[in-house]
């Protein structure tokens, strides 16, 4: 089970007002880190294995992967965490992750995570009788 320690968090917050800027600079960077993974030979999808640390039910989640599929970077393990908090409004979802062995390839880690929160918003928010979502 990971300390706090080692856990970096992840994750962005954003006021509204920022909202149209940052929408536009994160599709820049998702742009250039598309061509940079062609230009590497890196696969574009991927999938992912790894063991369950903790499984605490409707509260916690760890979970630890094995970052094997970087050119030239020893494999090594990578320790994430989702946390679910009950609001009043419904359900605050915390993400936690390991930082990666260089800022670009954290940076990658956080596009991938990013994305596949927004699906998971996306998708919550138009499931017949479920209350729209939002960041």
């Amino acid at each position: 089970m990971p300390s706090k320690k080692n856990v970096k968090a992840k994750g962005r917050t954003t006021r509204a007002a920022d909202k149209g800027k940052r929408r536009e600079l994160v599709l820049v960077r998702v742009f250039v880190a598309i061509e940079a993974m062609k230009s590497a030979g890196l696969d574009l999808a991927s999938v992912a294995g790894g063991t369950y640390n903790e499984v605490t039910p409707r509260r916690r989640l760890v979970y630890t992967t094995l970052a094997d599929f970087i050119p030239d970077v020893a494999p090594y393990e990578v320790v994430a965490m989702v946390e679910l908090h009950p609001t009043a409004q419904g359900v605050r979802l915390v993400v936690k992750e390991d930082a990666m062995h260089d800022d670009l390839w954290t940076e990658r880690s956080t596009m991938g995570m990013d994305s596949s929160l927004d699906r998971l918003v996306k998708f919550l928010g138009t499931r017949p009788g479920r209350r729209a979502t939002t960041r």
